[in-house]
């Protein structure tokens, strides 16, 4: 499908350096299934791959999928949604099995858990803190990386979306065997993401799979697809999840502080 992010007679909006943002310095990350079976990573079902890296000294799982750029400007609901998911109020389509993708997560040792009740206040109920980076390649083959906040306006502050990363809340919802009779009532444990689509969210939503847990994330008027930085829609790039660095745990432990 070829996406087409302006409707016609709207024009891109001018520049706007209160948006800008620069590409991080990260590694690059295998494009194709091919290359990360050479890089010793376990494919999934449907596309992408769970990974496991020495970085900084350490070792770092996390899971990677394929994505599609979809939306560049405009008031977005969702980070991320899958292909029948919310793709009129999304910045990314992620061309991936949800099954697939939350069992790479528990496999990257991930928790899922409700968002925490309150910033910057431990929640040992919380779900698993993650940064999410999305990564292409320019033109001549220049890589860049950006953080997913980076790719967001936050319209009411008039900057970028504050950087605290997404919880991994990954709901399950019960629902009934239709056909289970009176006598013996069945139910199955669902996975909400695999109905909704609904895989990133910047608007609160208790079925996605990585919801925002920033307070404002109840107001639908916040967060909109930052314009200046994003490239073209139909750009196909790469999801990066993974736990944040000692670095990053404590710019989000600061960004709440100031929350």
């Amino acid at each position: 499908t070829k996406y087409q992010p302006l409707p016609p007679g709207i024009q891109r909006p001018p520049d706007d350096p209160r948006f800008a943002a620069k590409s991080g310095d990260g590694p690059e990350y295998p494009t194709t299934a091919e290359e990360a079976k050479k890089a010793g990573y376990i494919t999934l079902k449907g596309g992408g791959y769970l990974f496991e890296r020495r970085e900084g000294g350490k070792t770092v799982q996390g899971v990677v999928v394929p994505g599609t750029i979809i939306m560049t400007q405009g008031l977005i609901e969702l980070f991320g949604c899958g292909e029948a998911g919310k793709v009129h109020e999304s910045v990314i389509r992620m061309d991936c099995d949800i099954h697939s993708l939350d069992m790479a997560l528990g496999l990257a040792e991930l928790k899922r858990g409700r968002i925490p009740q309150q910033l910057a206040t431990p929640d040992p109920e919380a779900g698993s803190r993650v940064v999410i980076l999305v990564q292409w390649k320019e033109g001549e083959g220049k890589v860049l990386t950006y953080r997913a906040e980076d790719l967001i306006i936050h319209a009411k502050r008039e900057s970028l979306m504050p950087r605290v990363g997404w919880t991994y809340v990954g709901n399950f919802f019960e629902r009934e065997d239709p056909t289970s009779t009176s006598t013996q009532k069945k139910t199955h444990r669902i996975l909400a993401a695999s109905g909704t689509h609904s895989l990133m969210t910047t608007w609160r939503d208790p079925s996605a799979l990585f919801d925002n847990p920033i307070p404002d994330a109840v107001d639908d008027t916040v967060y909109a697809a930052n314009w200046m930085v994003l490239p073209p829609a139909g750009m196909k790039v790469r999801v990066i999840i993974r736990p944040p660095n000692d670095e990053e745990q404590k710019e989000i432990e600061s960004v709440e502080r100031s929350l």
